[in-house]
């Protein structure tokens, strides 16, 4: 008579411990972030292909190997699942991206960030806190001058720009919202 091979016990799992990031790394993840998150509320959350709502953001630029531009807010293209992953990241169709990104930034600034775009990316420690500090003024000036805005981002987002401000999302009207924006002032 043959007997069934019994199943082996499954024990604990160890949860494999993630690599720690470096400072640097963790610098440019929020830099990236901010970024993200400032160029929806500046483009009013509208996809620069079919005019959807956007809910990404499509550096035009590869920011891998054109770091130079990697934080450059012309190098941004806010655009909508379907468009970013289908459109450009499966089909590889980049031509009506580039054509409405000339048209939102002008020739002349397209033609400066791509030569821009070939130039070796400054990562040191010193470039990317000064970078940062500039992201989270340019972060704050856009979230006073678009209140109504906040409404529409993520709830992932709403989370992340917790950790750059005070800013607790709760439901109240946007102006509140924006009211607890850090160093807020009031509204002129």
């Amino acid at each position: 008579m043959i007997h069934p091979v019994p199943k082996p016990v499954k024990g604990e799992k160890k949860k494999k411990a993630k690599p720690k990031k470096s400072p640097e790394r963790e610098l440019i993840e929020t830099i990236d972030d901010i970024d993200s998150i400032i160029c929806l509320i500046v483009n009013d959350f509208k996809c620069i292909l079919c005019g959807g709502t956007a809910n990404q953001t499509h550096h035009y630029f590869h920011k891998a190997s054109h770091g130079a531009v990697r934080f450059d807010p012309d190098n941004h293209c806010p655009m909508d699942f379907g468009c970013h992953n289908f459109i450009v990241h499966t089909k590889g169709d980049t031509e009506d991206l580039r054509d409405n990104l000339i048209k939102r930034i002008s020739q002349p600034v397209f033609d400066n960030l791509k030569a821009r775009s070939k130039q070796r990316a400054d990562r040191s420690i010193s470039y990317l806190k000064e970078e940062l500090d500039t992201k989270l003024a340019r972060l704050d000036i856009v979230v006073r001058r678009y209140p109504e805005r906040l409404v529409m981002l993520s709830d992932a987002a709403k989370k992340r720009l917790d950790k750059y401000f005070d800013i607790k999302f709760k439901k109240c009207d946007p102006i509140d919202l924006a009211a607890q924006c850090h160093g807020f002032n009031g509204w002129k």
